[in-house]
């Protein structure tokens, strides 16, 4: 059984809606887009240089593969004998505490400068 086909209304193409492309919605998501890309690739990873500023993720890669990763290590035996002024001695014992009390990410510098070949 076929079904009979319902009549159209005729067209008329000038009340017929018009497609219109506007170009700044366009523009205004891609220069959004840049800006995140841009933001996105000099993001700080929060480790410090050895110039005392905050590291990117390109120079921390950088320092990755050429040796430039700095590990500061705290002294794991102080022996008080070593220091003729009990309040250097001290400030040593003190000293190292601060440094074996940091989280590891914190303990790390990363040298920009680093020019060593990786070693694998």
């Amino acid at each position: 059984m076929r079904r009979k086909r319902v009549p159209q209304p005729p067209v008329n193409p000038l009340r017929r809606g018009v497609e219109q492309h506007d170009f700044w919605p366009a523009a205004a998501v891609i220069a959004i887009a840049l800006v995140l890309l841009w933001i996105g690739a000099r993001q700080s990873t929060g480790m410090t240089t050895l110039d005392g500023g905050s590291a990117s993720e390109v120079q921390l890669v950088k320092a990755f593969a050429s040796g430039g990763l700095q590990f500061q290590n705290a002294p794991l035996t102080l022996d008080p004998a070593v220091y003729a002024d009990p309040a250097a001695a001290a400030a040593a014992m003190d000293q190292a505490a601060r440094i074996g009390d940091l989280p590891l990410r914190a303990r790390y510098r990363v040298n920009t400068d680093a020019a060593d070949p990786c070693p694998t």
